[in-house]
């Protein structure tokens, strides 16, 4: 989960394909897939779909970690 994480964040382009992700990192289809649901289940990344194309586009959802880390550094200056 972490590996598709990074992936996505440090990628030269926006959106990534199932293919070129797990390809990329070389793990196998279920480990990618298993990943990608927890990570889309936790609303870490989206997809998008293209008009014409039946491949779904994975991208990383800034919003949800601008708010995560807003979070976690809130939580070290409480102590």
């Amino acid at each position: 989960m972490a590996r598709i994480s990074g992936l996505l964040l440090v990628s030269d382009r926006l959106e990534l394909t199932f293919e070129e992700i797990y390809t990329t990192l070389n793990i196998s289809k279920s480990a990618a897939s298993n990943s990608i649901n927890l990570l889309l289940n936790t609303r870490r990344i989206e997809y998008i779909t293209k008009p014409g194309d039946r491949k779904r586009y994975f991208k990383v959802r800034i919003d949800q970690w601008e708010k995560m880390l807003k979070e976690k550094f809130q939580s070290f200056s409480d102590y």
